[in-house]
């Protein structure tokens, strides 16, 4: 699959969804390129002229969902991680599991102005309009690799296990906090 995309690809996981994903934003970065390829990976939720506007760019591959346990192989195919999303109540009420599988992969990230992308600007550019993310997203290529273990060390800690550990650190501080006399 990911052969056929040819790089650098700016690359998005997750669902494709029109209250979601900017298909405008999609679509004007797409065509202002002048290599490459825009990769959306997931269930296709646009309707269809949405989802032709941006086949017809000729650059945007739309190939579907995948089994979950094959993202991170996707994802290595990706340049730049990013995330077209709209910037409305329901992006900003998102968790932003997509922004941990992203460092995770210690790739690139640029990403509208949405929910908890904003908080890490050390990991993730964030930007508006077309030629603002494209060239966002061109400086990421440019950055090389020395970011790539301080973005995994960020995704542990937001992992299962290091969610657990700092719940864990919280209960056994009310613990200690109980025992102590009054």
């Amino acid at each position: 699959m990911a052969k056929a995309w040819a790089g650098p690809v700016l690359g998005y996981t997750g669902t494709i969804h029109p209250d979601r994903v900017d298909v405008e934003l999609v679509e004007a970065v797409a065509r202002k390129m002048r290599a490459g390829s825009v990769v959306l990976v997931g269930p296709n939720m646009l309707p269809g002229d949405q989802s032709e506007r941006l086949r017809k760019c000729g650059n945007v591959f739309l190939p579907g969902p995948v089994p979950y346990a094959e993202i991170p192989n996707i994802m290595r195919a990706f340049d730049v991680c990013i995330t077209p999303h709209r910037v409305t109540a329901f992006t900003e009420s998102l968790n932003p599991i997509k922004l941990w599988e992203y460092l995770a992969a210690g790739k690139p990230i640029v990403s509208t102005d949405v929910a908890g992308f904003r908080d890490y600007p050390q990991f993730v550019r964030i930007a508006s309009g077309a030629d603002e993310f494209l060239a966002a997203a061109e400086a990421g290529m440019r950055e090389g690799p020395h970011l790539r273990p301080a973005r995994r060390a960020e995704a542990r800690r937001h992992s299962w296990a290091g969610r657990v550990d700092q719940i864990s650190a919280v209960l056994e501080t009310c613990g200690a906090k109980r025992k102590q006399p009054a």
